[in-house]
């Protein structure tokens, strides 16, 4: 394998968000702690959340249910599954009880345009499945996620 060209699964290699996850941001030492973050390991521009990577090695080997809710928009199952895929940004928000609730920020299909991008919000659900439940154009309100 070509260390340059990253990690592969079996359906082939990891999208580039992916790959930033698999190396701990400065500072963090293990992949595997359990420990609440601490401010060291909040993200901040130009790092990553160690905490979100959590969801995002999951996307790599989990399916995301695609709630009828998403697609209320006109957004396609592919569409929102390659947007988070292949997210340009993300960040965790508070979510319904104690689930993990992620936005990422990314494009629908392989060469969209640059501002052809799609908001997509996956939560953990008790079930333990991946559920996307809100998927639309970018607005405002996640803007700045896409400079990320």
């Amino acid at each position: 394998m070509n260390p340059a060209a990253g990690p592969a699964t079996k359906r082939g290699r990891l999208p580039a968000a992916a790959q930033r996850c698999l190396a701990p941001p400065h500072g963090v030492e293990s992949a595997s702690s359990n420990a609440p973050r601490s401010d060291s390991q909040t993200a901040t521009r130009g790092t990553h959340d160690w905490f979100v990577c959590a969801i995002c090695t999951t996307l790599m080997v989990m399916e995301i249910e695609i709630e009828q809710s998403a697609r209320k928009h006109g957004c396609a199952d592919d569409e929102i599954r390659h947007a988070v895929l292949h997210s340009i940004g993300h960040e965790q928000i508070e979510g319904y009880g104690d689930e993990m609730t992620v936005v990422f920020v990314g494009q629908p299909h392989p060469g969209a345009l640059p501002d052809n991008l799609l908001e997509v919000i996956v939560s953990k659900w008790q079930d333990g499945q991946l559920h996307a439940f809100h998927a639309m154009p970018l607005t405002s309100r996640w803007q700045h996620l896409r400079y990320q």
